[in-house]
Formats: structure tokens, C-alpha cells, sequence
């Protein structure tokens, strides 16, 4: 598991939750959350562009070398991982990361500091059939 952070202005936090206010349904979190994992692949990147939700991957990154990475973006307003509340529904999600997809979990969403954790099936986490998938951990 490799943990890694993402501090962001005032500003830019008040911007992602004007585009998505907490209507009292949960999508707004995953919605702030594929946001904040653009801003943080931007700053690691530069230059690099973004496909969102296309076939089952939540967020896909081409970098500036045509190179691309496709990860499964899943958002908490949790401090932590939050391993209750974590699920997979589409069986395309589960395929994927099965395959070796990296899994982002992001923490502390609408905060200004936040702790995004990558993930790897089989090292950090299993998938565990219910009518969605559990992630559970290994640890």
C-alpha cells in the first residue's frame, strides 16, 4: 500500500463543491473524488490529460508520452480507509482490478487535506462476493 497526500486551497475546495454540493446522496463524494484525483495526477504529471468513467474504469490518465494508466477511484469523507464502507459494484471494476488495476482510495474528501492510498488486489486487498463486492483488508 502506498499512501500519499493532496493539499489544496480554500478556493480551489470551495470551486469542486459548488460543481458538486452534498444533495444528501453519497455520488457527490465520488464525484469531489475523481476531481481530486485529477488535481493530484496534474501536479504529478504536468501536462497530462484525463478519460473519466469509460468502460467500468472510473479514472484513466494519458501522460504527455501517450503512456496510459487506468485506476478505480473510490472516495471517503472517512480520516481513514474506512474498510466498511468500501465497494465494488460492476463486475467490470471487479475484472479489472482482479487484473491488477490500481485501486485509489481517497480520505478526508471536502476537507483541504486529504490522504489518497494506492491500492493493489492481492497485496492489500481481497474481494469478498456479495450482491457488491467487499473490500476487505489483508492487514
Amino acid at each position: 500500500m502506498k499512501k500519499e497526500s493532496l493539499v489544496i486551497t480554500e478556493e480551489f475546495l470551495s470551486d469542486c463543491l459548488s460543481k458538486y454540493p452534498n444533495t444528501g446522496k453519497n455520488s457527490h463524494v465520488g464525484h469531489l473524488g475523481i476531481l481530486m484525483a485529477q488535481e493530484f495526477f496534474k501536479r504529478k504529471y504536468p501536462g497530462c490529460e484525463f478519460k473519466v468513467n469509460i468502460s467500468g474504469i472510473d479514472l484513466q490518465v494519458i501522460l504527455v508520452n501517450g503512456e496510459e494508466k487506468a485506476f478505480e477511484v473510490k472516495s471517503t469523507t472517512d480520516p481513514g480507509i474506512a474498510w466498511s464502507k468500501f465497494k465494488v459494484s460492476s463486475m467490470r471494476s471487479h475484472d479489472a482490478l482482479i487484473n491488477g488495476m490500481p485501486l485509489m482510495r481517497i480520505t478526508k474528501i471536502g476537507k483541504t487535506e486529504m490522504d489518497i492510498y494506492f491500492l493493489t488486489h492481492g497485496d492489500d486487498f481481497d474481494l469478498i462476493p456479495e450482491p457488491r463486492f467487499s473490500i476487505k483488508s489483508r492487514n
